[in-house]
């Protein structure tokens, strides 16, 4: 897939999420990436500082498990959460049965020198995805969105709840002068506000 990622100096990701796109990806001079959920960024900003060093040996996915993180504020009860639940949706309310009984991130955890190096020198932001895109784009930047999908039950991912509509999403989009791709699913709503 690396084949096919345009040349850029700047890389945006204004939705990042779980981030998995941009720690695979290779590095480039400038890199940003944003989310509107301050959890989500605070999380970044808090692993990048060495705090997930507590919870090296990974979290047995149960329901224990589960009631203990539920409502914890440091970065391993909230990766813990997110592992156990839905990438957010629903986070410490329920426990994802693919990963019942098992002890999960074990081996992320084991790479979180690079996870932190990674991430390191990067811009981390809450700014809405319309601004980030506008003062980091330019001819050389590459902006990666993956915005709330239209039936996403979003309310409950981000705090306070989001809607971002794919017209939204394809207005600012046209207005930059970098490449940007866009992942959404295919839904009438999507291919009529991108074509």
């Amino acid at each position: 897939m690396a084949d096919f990622f345009p040349e850029h100096d700047v890389y945006d990701e204004p939705f990042v999420g779980g981030g998995a796109f941009f720690f695979w990806k290779e590095p480039v001079e400038t890199e940003v990436i944003g989310d509107t959920s301050d959890w989500i960024i605070g999380f970044y900003q808090k692993a990048r500082m060495g705090a997930l060093r507590k919870c090296k040996g990974g979290f047995k996915a149960n329901r224990t498990t589960l009631a203990k993180v539920a409502k914890g504020k440091s970065a391993c009860d909230i990766l813990a959460r997110q592992a156990m639940g839905w990438g957010g949706i629903g986070a410490g309310k329920w426990l994802r049965q693919s990963t019942a009984g098992k002890t999960i991130y074990k081996k992320k955890l084991q790479k979180l020198s690079q996870y932190e190096k990674r991430q390191r020198h990067a811009w981390l932001t809450t700014r809405s995805f319309d601004k980030t895109m506008k003062k980091f784009d330019g001819p050389s930047t590459w902006h990666l969105l993956d915005p709330p999908w239209p039936d996403a039950p979003v309310t409950e991912y981000y705090d306070g709840g989001l809607t971002v509509r794919p017209a939204e999403v394809a207005k600012v989009c046209r207005k930059m002068k970098g490449i940007v791709w866009v992942l959404y699913n295919d839904k009438p709503e999507v291919r009529k506000a991108f074509s």
